[in-house]
């Protein structure tokens, strides 16, 4: 049987943004697998902390088992590469590795029509175009030096949310009141917006309650989105937009600019550093 599997990177936890990087492929005969630096790269540059070098080391390591395959005289043995290998490198990856479940295609693989199929469904693809963009906007901005004043990217403690695990925001900080804000992607499946959407509003609700026990003002809480292209989309924007029953405000990305303004002219310090006072 054929078999293809699409490696991808993941670029955010709240979103479906993926960037597709790699092909797997199998015949009865030969195994392949290829990816490409340059999406690597890409990528790279979009995720907050520097994910080459791990992700290297097990494209490396995967490249290894296929051509320990290949050149073995004997075939019984699949080294590994099969769909339950595939979960364990998703789990091992903490979830910034994807690969897509093995599924048949209706061509013979061979060393032609595997290069056809990487060339189309990697270096050409063109999908998630809109993702990217969105993403690398709303980072680009995060990189002003305004925002070295408060936290990026940074995780909230159990403790302080009530729940099991840590979540992420995309910033936090404190002039006298929190100022919280986090980015999604309003081009992706409304099941995806609305995971995001939920987290932002159990985030906004424990960090109210935080507020009022450390005598704080309320806060500003904020999410940061791109306005969809689809009408679907644009109609589960105008759904949450206009709904007056929100703790939270839905921003377009350009409003990013007017936080600028605001923690430049603004005594603002980090939330970890507000936490370390008090603790």
């Amino acid at each position: 049987m054929n078999l293809i599997s699409i490696l991808y990177i993941k670029t955010s936890s709240h979103t479906d943004e993926k960037i597709s990087i790699g092909l797997f492929a199998s015949s009865s005969e030969k195994k392949y697998f290829s990816y490409s630096s340059d999406k690597i790269k890409i990528a790279n540059s979009i995720i907050d902390t520097n994910i080459a070098p791990s992700i290297g080391y097990t494209l490396k390591n995967i490249k290894r088992e296929v051509d320990s395959y290949n050149n073995s005289p004997l075939k019984f043995n699949d080294f590994g590469l099969n769909e339950s290998s595939f979960n364990y490198l998703n789990t091992y990856s903490k979830g910034i590795l994807s690969f897509e479940k093995l599924k048949p295609v209706g061509i013979e693989i061979n060393d032609s029509s595997f290069e056809s199929l990487f060339s189309l469904l990697i270096d050409s693809a063109v999908e998630k175009e809109n993702v990217v963009s969105f993403t690398k906007r709303f980072n680009s901005k995060l990189k002003h030096k305004a925002f070295n004043k408060i936290d990026k990217k940074y995780e909230i403690a159990p403790s302080i949310l009530g729940t099991y695990a840590s979540h992420k925001v995309d910033f936090i900080g404190k002039n006298g009141s929190l100022l919280v804000g986090t980015s999604i992607d309003f081009n992706a499946r409304p099941e995806t917006i609305d995971r995001g959407i939920l987290e932002f509003n159990a985030i906004t609700e424990a960090l109210k309650s935080f507020s009022r026990a450390h005598n704080l003002p309320e806060g500003n809480y904020n999410i940061y989105c791109n306005e969809p292209e689809e009408a679907d989309g644009k109609a589960f924007f105008d759904k949450v937009y206009f709904d007056t029953d929100k703790i939270f405000n839905l921003l377009t990305i350009d409003k990013v600019d007017e936080v600028i303004t605001q923690l430049e002219g603004g005594n603002y310090i980090k939330f970890s550093e507000y936490l370390d006072s008090i603790n």
